[in-house]
């Protein structure tokens, strides 16, 4: 009877053993993936973040340039309004005209 227990109780260890043994790898495993799926959590918020600061710094230069082209269209504009106003002035009052003429002329 105690071969019988004996034999039993070695089973059970043996049994244990292989369990532990089975269970030990997927725990290394599940530790690797966890690892490996933080760094992959890491690398893409690192990734993300550039993406983001370089959509930023385009649309900062684009409304730069924008802001610029505005600029540079209202300037034209106010030329082109002056213009029209000499002109227009020119061809209601002859006299102005003489006066223009005289002043660009004689420097």
């Amino acid at each position: 009877m105690n071969s019988l227990k004996s034999y039993y109780s070695r089973l059970v260890e043996i049994d244990q053993e292989k369990t532990a043994a089975q269970n030990e790898p997927q725990v290394e495993i599940a530790d690797e993936a966890i690892k490996q799926a933080s760094d992959y959590e890491n690398i893409g918020r690192a990734l993300a973040h550039q993406v983001w600061d370089e959509l930023v710094k385009e649309a900062e230069i684009q409304s730069t340039e924008q802001a610029a082209e505005a600029e540079a269209v209202e300037q034209n504009e106010k030329v082109a309004s002056l213009k029209n106003a000499i002109l227009q002035r020119m061809a209601e009052d002859p006299e102005y005209a003489a006066h223009l003429a005289a002043k660009y002329l004689s420097e």
